[in-house]
């Protein structure tokens, strides 16, 4: 968790004012992103791969979509979704390059506010997790290598990174 609410909730306010439309959100969890889309007029699929989290969820906002799936093998179509968001997913799954492309086959724009610190990262990542999770940069580094456009602003904590598909003329 964050040191203050304040500075999390300010964040995830941040994180919801750049979407709109049709929303895909990544390892859902306890919901703390897509509770910032109640008030929105907006269609988002929760997603996580711990099946009761979501039930549970499901039983507390039931404006929402349900899907339980692993971010690195999303059962959608292509181009289902203006948006695919996450809180701290990309660090969660061994595989987070295959959920980084599996995220662009379902959208063109993507939004990850991911922990970049190990102080952050041992407050945001279940301690049995046994993987090294992906740095920022190394996040960066993988968009870059697949011509993918990166936005990147920094927190005490987090970063907030927004990738796109590059378009070509």
């Amino acid at each position: 968790m964050l040191p203050e609410y304040e500075s999390r909730e300010r964040i995830l306010k941040k994180v919801a004012e750049k979407v709109y439309g049709s929303i895909l959100d990544l390892a859902t969890g306890s919901g703390y992103l897509v509770r910032n889309f109640i008030s929105k007029d907006v269609s988002v699929v929760c997603t996580d791969i711990d099946c009761k989290s979501l039930l549970m969820l499901k039983k507390e906002i039931k404006k929402f979509n349900y899907v339980c799936c692993s971010i690195d093998a999303l059962p959608f179509k292509e181009n289902s979704f203006d948006f695919v968001v996450g809180w701290s997913a990309l660090v969660h799954v061994k595989n987070w390059k295959k959920a980084i492309v599996e995220s662009l086959r379902v959208a063109d724009s993507l939004i990850f506010a991911e922990p970049n610190n190990k102080i952050s990262l041992l407050a945001f990542r279940d301690f049995k997790i046994k993987f090294e999770a992906p740095s920022i940069n190394d996040i960066i580094d993988f968009c870059l290598k697949n011509n993918l456009k990166v936005e990147r602003e920094d927190f005490e904590l987090i970063t907030v990174l927004t990738i796109k598909k590059c378009r070509f003329s």
